[in-house]
């Protein structure tokens, strides 16, 4: 049996450790160690333990295993700089950190000639183990793209999965180049400057004298040759240039590449490999269902691998939905999540995920260090990054789902960094799969995944930082929604600012930061939460502002739109009748005040509502009439009061006046008249007319 690992070939029976064509002198001794922890990769091997097995027969003190484990890391790091293979645990001992391939059969590779050749068949280890999950259509449009473009760079997030669907594309592939096919793993490397005399040394099998890439293109010509370059985002310059000439010069070769930023260059094609499917929130799966999401299918599967008893049911289906939506899909962080089953349970798992400790969750012992644990695959991204993309990066943690661009530049843009350095340092976040564009109605809003935003959190805390982003955060938003009319628009992109909005009131309300703008922001908020029928939500924070409110606000509009939304969402989410009729008086009382007839009406029709589903129908009839009469002498539309009063008669007996009133009321409904005028500045008729037809249904059957 022997062994490869970085550039290294170790060949134990030979007793020979060979880097890049030459044998590496190591002493006798620091070999055997190197054998042992080699054997028993990612295992940490006691001190005592490890004596046993190098000096079986003889009594030796501890520093001479000391003293050999220093030759042996110096001959290591000699022959590869910067890397580091044997790590020593403190109180445990000794363990071997690099990823280990074990080659059956293999001769000492002394030369160039038969390093190559193990690089071209080094992938099939990386295939080995688990199945792959929910990669089927992503693998077949890779190999789809490969043929068609030559180039495909396959780019995403750390832990999504790239290497494991790269070598499951080179798998299929490997017949059509008749095994022609380079794997270079780049992770162990540092330097970029060594990424074309290692890319070099796996391409020039049985072409002697060949000294560049160019060389390698000219000897090569049109032979079809398959070339993985796997994990590229820490040498991404030296992988550039490589890349760009094999393109351009070599029309046989065909290039794959797996890389957290994209290449960048002439002729890439950018697969984004996105996360594995999960249940949208609002969704209420039975297991069966579930299990079509692939998210769910892989936690299922790894569970069982890790040796829990589990079987997702429908009582649980849920429960995995959760967890698997606070994970982002991400394909690593669902492996460690299960790997943690034995010891937590669902439960435990669910009540972590939403803290710091899911970043220090271990996976396999014989993963790279970097993918070992959440933390380890972030700091691996965080330390490629330039200082401005760091600072700008934790910064971007304030946001709560996703985000304008000039929301960005404002909040994170402060007197150390100029806007356009904000702009170019967001636009290379996204190049480097930390930050995500989406489309929202033709407007673009970026994100961060949630495993991603905590691990900037942390950094932002850090830093001393979180109190001043959160309070510009908080004062960007309030002025975009009480200075313009975003509060009036009820789209897709007005509700993709939820997130920032519900951080902005707890920063300002449940922390009392600002309690005045806290509570505008709610009055204006509670639009948007009433015209989606998001009741609940909007009696939780109506609330909480009412509570709140200043001496100074008392009386005023704010105290007035606050009431208004109250009222309604009091009246279809509590039984506290009293409560509703108190809140409509007090906002009467101050609409009569201030003489604002139009929110006066308003209310008068959501009292209406109120009187008529507590059965006082002749209450109900009497303020409706009147409210007829008053809106019909303003020229203002009768259509809200007319359905109000047509429920009334409806519940008096009057059927034939009620059918007349419902008419007009019925052909907006189906759009054969123009109702926009009902869905901007009024904020509460658009769901009050729909409430109203839910209850008189229902008080009709009753």
């Amino acid at each position: 049996m022997s062994y490869s690992f970085g550039p290294f070939f170790l060949f134990p029976d030979k007793r020979q450790l060979v880097c890049h064509g030459k044998q590496v002198k190591l002493g006798g001794r620091a070999l055997d160690i190197l054998i042992a922890l080699v054997r028993r990769a990612g295992t940490v091997i006691g001190a005592r333990e490890l004596l046993a097995e190098v000096w079986p027969d003889t009594v030796v003190v501890e520093g001479s295993l000391r003293f050999h484990l220093v030759a042996l890391r110096k001959a290591l790091a000699e022959s590869d700089p910067g890397v580091t293979y044997v790590m020593n645990v403190p109180g445990r001992g000794y363990t071997f950190v690099a990823t280990v391939a074990s080659c059956d059969a293999l001769q000492p590779a002394i030369g160039l000639k038969n390093a190559a050749s193990l690089s071209r068949d080094h992938f099939r280890f990386h295939r080995r183990g688990a199945s792959i999950v929910g990669r089927e259509r992503d693998i077949d449009q890779i190999v789809r793209q490969l043929a068609e473009h030559r180039f495909v760079s396959i780019v995403g997030a750390g832990g999504m999965g790239k290497t494991t669907v790269a070598n499951a594309a080179i798998d299929r592939l490997r017949d059509d180049f008749e095994g022609r096919i380079v794997s270079v793993d780049l992770s162990v490397i540092q330097d970029s400057d060594l990424v074309c005399s290692t890319l070099l040394a796996a391409l020039c099998e049985g072409r002697e004298g060949v000294s560049s890439i160019s060389e390698v293109c000219a000897s090569m010509g049109h032979t079809r040759t398959l070339v993985l370059l796997d994990c590229c985002e820490h040498l991404i310059d030296g992988v550039a240039q490589v890349v760009e000439e094999l393109y351009r010069n070599s029309p046989g070769i065909y290039i794959l590449v797996t890389s957290r930023e994209i290449v960048n260059v002439d002729g890439e094609f950018v697969f984004r490999l996105p996360p594995l499917d999960v249940p949208p929130p609002a969704e209420v799966l039975k297991a069966r269902e579930a299990l079509n999401y692939s998210a769910i299918r892989l936690f299922v599967e790894r569970v069982v691998q890790a040796g829990c008893h589990f079987e997702l049911t429908d009582d649980n289906a849920q429960a995995v939905s959760r967890l698997c939506r606070g994970l982002d899909g991400i394909a690593l962080a669902i492996e460690l999540a299960a790997r943690q089953m034995p010891t937590f349970g669902l439960v435990g798992i669910l009540e972590l995920v939403d803290k710091k400790s899911r970043l220090m969750w271990h996976g396999r012992r014989t993963a790279v260090p970097r993918q070992q644990t959440l933390g380890a695959t972030l700091d691996w991204s965080y330390g490629l990054l330039t200082g401005l993309e760091q600072v700008c990066l934790r910064r971007l943690a304030v946001f709560v789902g996703c985000f304008t661009l000039e929301a960005a530049v404002s909040v994170i843009g402060a007197d150390d960094i100029e806007h356009a350095d904000v702009m170019k340092a967001i636009n290379q976040l996204s190049n480097k799969s930390l930050l995500d564009v989406r489309l929202y109605e033709n407007a673009v809003r970026y994100f961060l995944l949630d495993t991603t935003r905590s691990y900037a959190r942390m950094k932002l805390e850090e830093a001393g930082e979180i109190d001043d982003l959160a309070a510009r955060h908080a004062a960007w938003y309030a002025a975009s929604w009480l200075d313009g009319d975003a509060a009036d628009d009820s789209t897709e992109s007005s509700l993709a600012e939820l997130g920032n909005l519900r951080a902005v009131l707890e920063w300002a309300l449940i922390r009392e930061q600002d309690l005045v703008n806290g509570c505008k922001l709610v009055a204006s908020y509670a639009k948007l939460l009433l015209t989606k029928s998001m009741l609940g939500e909007a009696r939780k924070w109506t609330e909480i502002a009412l509570s709140k409110l200043g001496d100074q606000e008392r009386g005023t509009v704010v105290e007035l739109e606050l009431a208004g939304a109250y009222g309604q969402a009091l009246m279809f989410t509590s039984n506290d009748s009293e409560a509703v009729g108190r809140v409509y008086e007090r906002g009467l009382s101050i609409a009569m005040s201030m003489g604002d007839a139009v929110r006066h009406d308003r209310l008068l029709c959501g009292l209406i509502m109120y009187l008529y589903r507590t059965s006082d129908f002749h209450g109900a009839f009497m303020f409706a009439s009147e409210a007829a009469q008053s809106i019909a002498a303003s020229g203002r539309d009768t259509l809200p009061v007319h359905s109000m009063l047509a429920v009334a008669l409806h519940m008096r007996g009057d059927i034939q006046e009620s059918a007349r009133l419902w008419e007009p009321v019925i052909l907006v409904g189906q759009g054969k008249r123009h109702g926009s005028r009902r869905t901007r500045g009024t904020g509460y008729q658009p769901v009050s007319a729909c409430a109203e037809r839910k209850g008189a249904k229902s008080l009709a059957d009753g």
